[in-house]
């Protein structure tokens, strides 16, 4: 039995093909290897402080974290810090109720949360509750 992932759930419920196997392996990728690091339990200048103490005992370990965190720096600066869905314009009933949901945001709930974007409009205020997809 597998668990589906956002991007399984995703094309399950539109019952079509919607990311290339090579979208859905370099979300999968990304989505690892930041999980892995977060388990590491380790902040990169912390990883950089500890590289410089170890006096050469475990420095395969600390420069394997700090070449996955530089990998991972580089595909979140590719996403960069831009808005995938902002609010154009509100009615005063509805402010406060919708937050922006900027790029990196949207690829981390994706792609490490495995939310479907049905479920990330929803988390983030864009329709009701259980009115999404």
């Amino acid at each position: 039995m597998q668990i589906s992932d956002g991007f399984e759930k995703m094309e399950a419920a539109a019952r079509k093909i919607l990311f290339t196997p090579s979208q859905r392996a370099i979300g999968r990728e990304y989505g690892a290897l930041f999980q892995k690091l977060d388990a590491a339990g380790v902040r990169c200048s912390s990883v950089e402080a500890l590289r410089q103490n170890s006096g050469g005992h475990g420095g395969e370990y600390i420069d394997a974290l700090l070449q996955d965190r530089a990998r991972l720096e580089g595909w979140q600066r590719r996403i960069g810090s831009g808005v995938a869905l902002e609010v154009r314009r509100q009615r005063p009933s509805s402010r406060n109720k919708r937050g922006l949901i900027g790029c990196r945001r949207l690829v981390d709930m994706v792609c490490v949360g495995e939310m479907t974007l049905a479920e990330v409009l929803e988390k983030c205020g864009w329709v009701a509750p259980g009115r999404a997809g």
